[in-house]
């Protein structure tokens, strides 16, 4: 069994009452009475009375015997992880669709700002942690949370083959399971913009209480008023007129940018954007060899617009992809 590392034992707590944690075997408990299983090294911190935000990303009594259960084999030196390549483009983006596989690398994206200097780093619904391990390289002392176990143990698995000290946790944004005050970073990349928008009203509170008061929550959404965004609502109305079929649950939920500020402000502190891309939702410069001719040519395209718009603040209106950074009061 893998021990917990005492500096994320002193990071967590109870998901029902916040109160602090203590490591009671294979399990954690408050002094509620409240447990919860360790599985591999990870903490499984859910609520029982909380229903899952979406079936593809959770993780039930069943699934906790099950890997407990399992091996975790590492993958072979200079592999990528299955895990990674089966979920790469529901974790990625819809740019990797015609990646070639096997990768030849992770797809770890470069992390901006890039310099930790220990400071902590959370990375929410990170899924493998594919922000976490960037973090990490960047000289941040990070923490993974996300409701699958299964993505959790596989970032574990992709962060000790990479020699990186990553911490897994699965947990629900809704309820995250840490001290108040933990974080200097929280950090968050295409995950809210999947979600209702009064369960993210929700996740950014708790972000909130999580994050320390000189601290900074960086989320990426989706921007309505981006060219691609709106081309896509478009065809999403016309499918559903069409087949009469309700809305898919995880689909993006574009929001204005007005909407983001109002919104990020109230439950958080001041609010400001920043262009995070063009034509798509995850241009990430640093997987540019890994793509195929026409997506690099969007993702050069997209770099491009993003540093014009850093001159020229207008254009971060009808940017697809919007960075929104709030500071606490």
């Amino acid at each position: 069994m893998i021990s917990l590392d005492t500096r994320l034992v002193a990071l967590l707590a109870c998901p029902y009452d916040r109160r602090s944690l203590v490591v009671d075997g294979p399990r954690l408990r408050c002094p509620e009475g409240h447990t919860f299983p360790i599985v591999h090294g990870v903490p499984v911190l859910l609520r029982e009375d909380a229903a899952p935000t979406h079936h593809l990303w959770n993780t039930t009594d069943a699934d906790i015997r099950r890997f407990a259960a399992a091996e975790q084999p590492a993958p072979a030196p200079g592999a990528v992880d299955p895990f990674v390549e089966r979920w790469l483009v529901a974790t990625c983006g819809r740019l990797y669709r015609r990646c070639s596989l096997p990768l030849a690398r992770y797809p770890i994206p470069d992390l901006d700002p890039p310099e930790g200097n220990s400071r902590t780093f959370l990375d929410v619904g990170s899924n493998w942690g594919r922000w976490a391990l960037g973090a990490t390289r960047a000289g941040y002392e990070a923490v993974a949370v996300d409701p699958s176990l299964e993505a959790a143990l596989a970032g574990a698995r992709v962060a000790r083959q990479l020699a990186l000290p990553v911490h897994y946790v699965v947990g629900d944004v809704r309820n995250l399971p840490f001290r108040n005050d933990s974080f200097d970073v929280v950090f968050s990349y295409s995950v809210l913009q999947h979600l209702d928008k009064d369960v993210v009203r929700r996740a950014l509170e708790q972000m909130a209480l999580v994050m320390t008061r000189q601290g900074l929550v960086r989320v990426q959404i989706a921007n309505v008023l981006g060219p691609k965004q709106l081309l896509n609502h478009a065809r999403e109305l016309i499918k559903r007129a069409w087949s009469r079929r309700a809305a898919y649950p995880f689909r993006v939920r574009p929001w204005t940018p007005r909407e983001l500020v109002d919104t990020f402000s109230s439950c958080i502190g001041p609010a400001t954007l920043s262009a995070d891309g063009f034509f798509t939702l995850n241009a990430q410069p640093a997987d540019r060899d890994l793509l195929p001719p026409f997506e690099r040519l969007i993702v050069g395209a997209s770099t491009q617009l993003c540093a014009i718009s850093r001159r020229w603040p207008p254009l971060v209106q009808v940017a697809d992809s919007i960075m929104v950074e709030a500071r606490s009061r």
